[in-house]
């Protein structure tokens, strides 16, 4: 997850490449300013195929895999 304020398009454009280039399966941005969450995920081919865009009072879980060894579970 990456919380952005002034690197926005940076975090939208470049970095979601370089994440998506090095195999990171999910790739959250947080805007503050417009109070949305974008999602980006389902890797194919170096490239996410799913952008989900959560705004304030849309924003619910959603489904996280939990990898064995992935820090300790919240209770």
């Amino acid at each position: 997850m990456k919380k952005a304020n002034t690197s926005l398009s940076k975090d939208l454009d470049t970095k979601r490449k370089t994440y998506a280039c090095a195999s990171i399966k999910e790739y959250w941005v947080v805007d503050l300013k417009n109070r949305l969450v974008k999602v980006f995920r389902n890797l194919v081919d170096g490239n996410y195929i799913e952008e989900i865009t959560l705004t304030d009072g849309e924003i619910s879980p959603i489904a996280i895999e939990r990898n064995k060894g992935f820090g300790k579970e919240i209770t």
